[in-house]
């Protein structure tokens, strides 16, 4: 199945996708707030290196969503004929 296709049977995933982004967004402001500094913190609880990569994790995430919407405006996502046509 294509995104198209889930795009033509199920409308709500465009903007289930949005919901996510969004959601995501507002926990990576959350895990940004709550990280200690990078210089001179504690080394317990949250430490600045663990808020660094969740909230990496959290941005390539968000990333991944942005190219599936990027994905469902595709007009021809066929492959190239083979042998090229020249």
């Amino acid at each position: 199945m294509s995104f198209r296709t889930a795009l033509s049977q199920s409308n709500v995933l465009p903007f289930a996708a949005l919901g996510a982004a969004g959601w995501l967004g507002l926990t990576a402001l959350q895990v940004v707030g709550t990280m200690q500094p990078l210089w001179g913190g504690e080394s317990v609880g949250q430490t600045a290196v663990t808020g660094l990569v969740g909230a990496i994790v959290i941005a390539v995430s968000v990333g991944l969503l942005v190219a599936l919407l990027g994905e469902l405006g595709e007009r021809r996502p066929g492959p190239q004929t083979w042998p090229p046509e020249e």
